[in-house]
């Protein structure tokens, strides 16, 4: 458990955070309406909840 505790810092889960949100909320919605890449969209907003959930866990496991 301490081993987990050492591989999420701070600084990494509000990296991952913006990276997640970034992806999940402006970039997705850029490739499918400005470029119409309908498919590269959904694959860059599931990456991006992926990433949110990924930080999630990582803030928990900080505080346990």
């Amino acid at each position: 458990m301490e081993a987990f505790k050492d591989i999420f810092s701070i600084y990494i889960i509000l990296f991952m955070l913006g990276l997640g949100l970034y992806m999940t909320f402006i970039q997705s919605n850029n490739l499918i309406q400005v470029n119409h890449l309908t498919r590269e969209g959904q694959f860059v907003r599931y990456a991006g909840w992926f990433y949110i959930v990924l930080a999630a866990i990582g803030f928990v496991m900080l505080w346990i």
